[in-house]
C-alpha cells in the first residue's frame, strides 16, 4: 500500500540544542514570532554551521558579508533562518527568487520588507535600515540576482551601515569546490576524482578528499551523489498515482508554477483545460510536495528536484516536453500582456532553451559572470580584448569611444576580476558626434536613422561593440548578455 506523499509539518525537532540565547522577536506579530520559533527548531542537525554562523553576526563586531553556499537542496536557507531566529538583534531576509534582477527591483522589495514606503537609492537603503535597527540582512538565492552582482558589490554593500552584516546565500560553484579540496593538497589526479564524485557536494567532497588523503589507492564506490538523488527522486514519484506524477512531471518545466501556468500545461491534448474542481486537485499535491515551496509568487520546485524531474522527462518524451514548454510560453505572453510583470518576463526567458539568452539570466551553477560599471585603469584590457578581434583599427575606434563615453561602458569580470568581456551601449541623442568622423560604423547608424526616421516619441540606441575573450562563437553567457545592462 502507498503512503502518502506529503511536507511532514511540526513531525521533526532537532535533538541538539542550537543556541543557548532566548528566540526574542523585535519586528512584532505573533505570526512571525511562532514562524522563526518554527525555523529554530524544526533543522535537524547543522549545528556546527549554525554556531560559526552565530559567531560572525555579533553586531558590530563582524565582517561585512558572510557567504553561505552549498548545492541546492542541502539546507542553506533553513540554516540560515534558524540562526537569524536566534540573534538578539533585527535581521531581515530579502529572497532573491521573487525580486526583480534589476536596482529598482531590489529597492522595492526592501522597501517593501522594512514597510518604510519609497527606497530609491542606496543612500536611502542603508539610512532606512539604520532606523530600522537591522543588524543582518539576508539576501537569500542570490544566484537569482545574477544581473546585479556588479551593483549589489560595488553600490548597495559600501552604502550599508557600518554594523550591520550581509549574509549572502548560494550555490556552491565549481570553482569554491575546487578550493574546497585544493586545501587538503592531494595530487592533480587524485583532487580531480574528488571533484568528479562530489558534484559540489560539500560533505562528500570533504570525506571524499579525507579518505583519498589516507589512502591515495582507494577504489571510490560507484555512483556519485548526483544518480544517489535522482533514485531517490524516482522512489518518491513512485508513490504517486499516475495522474499526480503526471501533473508534477508536467509543472516541473515551469520555472514557477501559478494557477494559469498549470492550467497550461495540463490542457488536455484537445486544447481542453482542466476546471475549476480538477485544478484545485492538481494544484494541492504539487504545494504539499517534500520538494515544493511555497513563495509569494506561486509554488517553486527545489532547483535539484526540477532539473531531476524535467531531466529525466525530456529524456523519455522530448515531444511533449516541447508540447509543455509552448503552452506555458503562450500562458506566460497572456500574463505579460496585462501589465508590466518581471515574473511574466522571468516565466518566458526560463522556457528559452537558447542557452546564449537563457543562460544570461539564469546561469547555470559556476557560470556566474558579474557584469559591472568599469574602472579608470580598464582600458587597457578592453583595448587588448578589441585588438585580437578587430585589429588595432579597431582598437583605435573603441578608445574615441571610451575617452567620449567612458561612464557607458560596463565589463565582464572573471574570478580573479580581471575584465573579460566588455560592451558600449549609448543612446543615439547622446552619443557624442565627433565619433562619426572617426567611425564608420556609427556614420552609417547615423544615416540609417536619417533616412528612416524613428516614430513618434522612439529611442534609437547605438550598441557600438561587445566583445569576450573566449571564443567567438562561445556559447556562454559572458559573450552575449549585454543586452541587460
Amino acid at each position: 500500500m502507498r503512503q502518502p506523499l506529503h511536507r511532514p509539518v511540526g513531525a521533526v525537532r532537532s535533538t541538539v540544542p542550537l543556541v543557548e540565547r532566548p528566540l526574542v522577536d523585535r519586528q512584532g506579530g505573533q505570526v512571525r514570532v511562532r514562524l522563526r520559533h518554527a525555523a529554530a527548531r524544526s533543522l535537524v542537525g547543522r549545528a556546527r554551521e549554525q554556531a560559526a554562523l552565530l559567531s560572525m553576526l555579533r553586531r558590530g563586531d563582524g565582517p561585512a558579508v558572510v557567504f553561505v553556499s552549498g548545492p541546492g537542496g542541502i539546507g542553506k536557507s533553513t540554516t540560515v533562518a534558524g540562526a537569524t531566529a536566534a540573534l538578539e538583534h533585527r535581521a531581515l531576509t530579502l529572497d532573491g527568487r521573487v525580486i526583480e534582477p534589476t536596482a529598482s527591483g531590489f529597492l522595492g522589495a526592501l522597501a517593501r520588507e522594512l514597510g518604510c514606503g519609497r527606497v530609491s537609492s542606496v543612500a536611502d537603503a542603508g539610512r532606512a535600515l539604520d532606523r530600522a535597527d537591522v543588524g543582518t540582512l539576508v539576501v537569500d538565492s542570490f544566484e537569482r540576482l545574477n544581473l546585479l552582482d556588479g551593483w549589489l558589490r560595488n553600490d548597495l554593500l559600501v552604502a550599508l551601515p557600518a554594523d550591520l552584516t550581509t549574509v549572502v546565500v548560494g550555490p556552491l560553484d565549481d570553482r569554491d569546490a575546487r578550493l574546497l579540496v585544493d586545501r587538503r593538497g592531494l595530487p592533480p589526479d587524485a583532487a580531480a576524482r574528488v571533484l568528479r564524485f562530489g558534484r559540489g557536494h560539500p560533505l562528500a567532497l570533504e570525506l571524499l578528499a579525507e579518505a583519498l588523503a589516507r589512502h591515495p589507492q582507494l577504489d571510490l564506490p560507484g555512483g556519485p551523489p548526483a544518480e544517489v538523488v535522482e533514485e531517490l527522486f524516482e522512489v518518491l514519484l513512485d508513490d504517486l498515482d499516475p495522474r499526480e506524477r503526471r501533473t508534477v512531471e508536467n509543472a516541473a518545466v515551469l520555472r514557477r508554477i501559478t494557477q494559469p501556468l498549470l492550467a497550461a500545461v495540463l490542457t488536455d491534448a484537445g486544447g481542453g483545460a482542466p476546471a475549476g474542481p480538477d485544478l484545485k486537485r492538481a494544484w494541492r499535491p504539487l504545494r504539499d510536495l517534500p520538494f515544493t515551496r511555497i513563495t509569494s509568487t506561486g509554488v517553486e520546485f527545489e532547483p535539484v528536484a526540477r532539473h531531476v524531474v524535467a531531466g529525466a522527462l525530456e529524456i523519455r518524451d522530448p515531444a511533449r516536453v516541447r508540447d509543455l514548454r509552448r503552452r506555458a510560453a503562450e500562458a506566460a505572453l497572456r500574463d505579460a500582456e496585462r501589465g508590466r510583470s518581471w515574473d511574466a518576463t522571468a516565466d518566458l526567458l526560463y522556457l528559452v532553451q537558447n542557452p546564449i539568452i537563457r543562460n544570461s539570466y539564469v546561469p547555470p551553477d559556476g557560470e556566474q559572470h558579474p557584469v559591472e560599471a568599469v574602472a579608470a585603469d580598464d582600458l587597457p584590457a578592453v583595448l587588448a580584448i578589441t585588438e585580437r578581434y578587430d585589429g588595432p583599427a579597431g582598437a583605435a575606434v573603441v578608445e574615441d569611444w571610451w575617452r567620449s563615453h567612458r561612464a557607458d561602458f560596463v565589463v565582464g569580470r572573471g574570478h580573479g576580476g580581471a575584465v573579460t568581456a566588455f560592451s558600449v551601449l549609448v543612446s543615439l541623442a547622446e552619443v557624442d558626434g565627433r565619433l562619426s568622423e572617426t567611425d564608420p560604423v556609427l556614420a552609417a547608424f547615423v544615416a540609417d536613422v536619417r533616412d528612416r526616421p524613428l516614430p513618434a516619441g522612439g529611442t534609437a540606441l547605438v550598441h557600438r561593440r561587445a566583445l569576450g575573450c573566449g571564443a567567438a562563437r562561445s556559447r556562454r553567457p559572458s559573450s552575449a548578455r549585454w543586452s541587460s545592462t
